[in-house]
């Protein structure tokens, strides 16, 4: 078996994404490339599009040519719109992504959740979310469970997280990425290490 490295030094935060990104090297530890479209301005039916899956998809094709990354250790990750991004690409790239962590995902009932069974999914939300209710990632994974002609390979996980910032706010990305959520699956309560120990 291969030893999954302990990722949670990292401090969390709202900018954790864009250190990692504009300072190389700052996490030496941290055993993954990271594509981090941010939503700077209304373009592309959305800011990138959460239905636009060729743009993401380019991004992570020019990463996989310009640097060494394990082809079986593709994951997916997004928050809020980002979140139903997550069902949206997995949907349509299932053979790419080795597993899926959508966080306080808002819903769309069109996406074709039933082609990405074998990709295992820990959804995380608030739990109080009055923006993007938990009930949208409750309808996802009840669709991967019971609208589909077979069940997931592996049963998708939903942690309702007590976000830091208040009981109402649309949130839970800082505590499921820096490990306070509360929740597990199977056996961990690190979204890194999980990850890690999925390959397609």
């Amino acid at each position: 078996a291969t030893a999954v490295p302990d990722v949670m030094g990292i401090p969390m935060d709202d900018g954790v994404l864009e250190r990692i990104v504009t300072q190389p090297g700052l996490y030496p530890d941290f055993p993954f490339f990271v594509i981090a479209p941010h939503c700077v301005e209304a373009v592309h039916g959305g800011c990138w599009g959460w239905t636009n899956t060729e743009l993401a998809m380019t991004a992570l094709d020019e990463l996989a040519a310009a640097y060494p990354v394990d082809p079986t250790r593709t994951y997916v990750t997004g928050l809020s719109t980002g979140g139903q991004g997550v069902f949206t690409i997995a949907s349509a790239f299932p053979s790419r992504f080795a597993a899926a962590a959508p966080i306080g995902s808002t819903y769309d009932v069109a996406t074709p959740v039933c082609s990405m069974l074998d990709v295992p999914v820990w959804a995380f939300h608030g739990e109080f979310d009055t923006l993007q209710p938990p009930s949208n990632s409750t309808m996802y994974l009840d669709r991967l469970r019971t609208a589909c002609p077979m069940a997931p390979t592996q049963d998708p996980t939903l942690t309702l997280v007590s976000c830091r910032d208040g009981p109402s706010d649309h949130c839970g990305w800082v505590e499921a990425y820096d490990g306070t959520h509360g929740g597990t699956s199977g056996g961990f309560t690190s979204i890194w290490s999980w990850l890690l120990v999925h390959t397609r």
